[in-house]
């Protein structure tokens, strides 16, 4: 992966259909799949992120992210969610830096009050975004499980014939471990199989670096 170079940035309206597409290809049973609605309103609340790898050749998608008001919940929570980065780019460290643009774009440009939870959903099958989420600072509190009727027919189910989710919170406190990683990135994506470049093309990054990790570690004393 010498000559390849990943770009995490938000998702425009025009580019939202591709990253549908994308959302499609890679659906398992363990993920609640959307539909393209859903993601042009992401893209249009700013809200939904991707990972691209460019390659001499051209440009390819790796990952994507949202983070958004819970679109399953009448209560006020903003969910983290749709994670998913392609198994050829993972091991890499690339959906922990992608989850953390994400989140904390949220918090910068529009940080919710402190009763308002930021959650992640995981079925209770589903191992491979726990990790990345217990780096994010997202600690398990719980299960729920959804109503029948809103339940696409794809997903795993239990041998009761549910389906389960691990509900998990973020703990605020951690951003300021996101205002020292953004204070000491170094343009590198380092996980298990080793080191990429990476570019992170988003405003708070590019264009008011200092301001955003003052604003993170100020929301990290918030209770």
């Amino acid at each position: 992966m010498g000559d390849t170079v990943f770009v995490i940035r938000r998702v425009t309206k025009d580019w939202a259909e591709k990253v549908f597409e994308f959302h499609k290809t890679h659906i398992t049973p363990y993920l609640w799949p959307r539909d393209l609605k859903f993601f042009r309103e992401l893209a249009q609340r700013e809200s939904l992120f991707e990972i691209v790898a460019q390659i001499p050749s051209g440009e390819e998608m790796a990952g994507v992210c949202y983070i958004t008001e819970d679109p399953s919940e009448s209560e006020d929570r903003i969910e983290f969610g749709g994670v998913f980065v392609v198994p050829e780019f993972r091991g890499l460290g690339l959906a922990t830096v992608l989850g953390k643009v994400a989140i904390a774009s949220l918090f910068i440009w529009d940080p919710p009050s402190s009763e308002i939870p930021v959650i992640a959903h995981v079925h209770e099958k589903n191992q491979e975004p726990r990790r990345v989420l217990e780096q994010l600072g997202f600690i398990k509190t719980g299960q729920e499980i959804p109503p029948e009727e809103i339940v696409p027919p794809g997903l795993e189910r239990n041998e009761e014939g549910k389906v389960v989710g691990d509900l998990f919170v973020f703990r605020r406190a951690q951003l300021s471990e996101f205002a020292d990683w953004l204070e000491n990135f170094q343009g590198l994506a380092e996980g298990k199989k080793g080191k990429v470049s990476l570019k992170i093309n988003v405003p708070f990054f590019t264009d008011y670096k200092s301001e955003a990790i003052e604003a993170l570690r100020d929301l990290s004393r918030v209770r």
